[in-house]
C-alpha cells in the first residue's frame, strides 16, 4: 500500500561516535573498535507516530533518500553509513506514560 502518513520529529542533535565493543567468541573477551571514534553523527528522534513495520521501513527509506540527496552520507546501512535504533512500545496506544523496549542496531 502507498499510504501517506505523518511522522513528527522530536529533535535532531549532533553527536560524536564513541566507537564500538565487539565480543570475540574465540578468545572469550571483548575488543574495542575505535576506528570511527570522533566521527560526526546526526541523531534524529521521531515522535511515536509509526504504527507498523511497513511504515518504519518507509521512514528509514525516506531518510536515506533525503541524506543522499543533500550529500550528507551515502545512506548505505551495510557500510555503517546509516544506523537505525528502534524503540517499541508494548503498551496500548491510549495508555499515558508508556514504557518502551529498546531494540538497537537494526540493519
Amino acid at each position: 500500500d502507498d499510504q501517506i502518513f505523518n511522522v513528527g520529529i522530536s529533535r535532531v542533535q549532533l553527536e560524536q561516535d564513541s566507537g564500538k565493543t565487539i565480543y570475540d567468541d574465540k578468545r572469550g573477551h571483548s575488543l574495542v573498535d575505535l576506528n570511527r571514534a570522533g566521527s560526526a553523527l546526526i541523531e534524529i528522534v521521531f515522535d511515536p507516530d509509526v504504527r507498523s513495520a511497513a511504515q518504519a521501513g518507509a521512514v528509514v527509506s525516506a531518510i536515506q533518500d533525503i541524506l543522499k540527496y543533500i550529500g550528507t552520507c551515502t545512506g548505505k546501512m551495510e557500510e555503517g553509513a546509516l544506523r537505525c535504533d528502534l524503540n517499541i512500545s508494548i503498551a496500548p496506544i491510549d495508555v499515558p506514560n508508556k514504557s518502551n523496549n529498546l531494540i538497537t542496531d537494526i540493519h
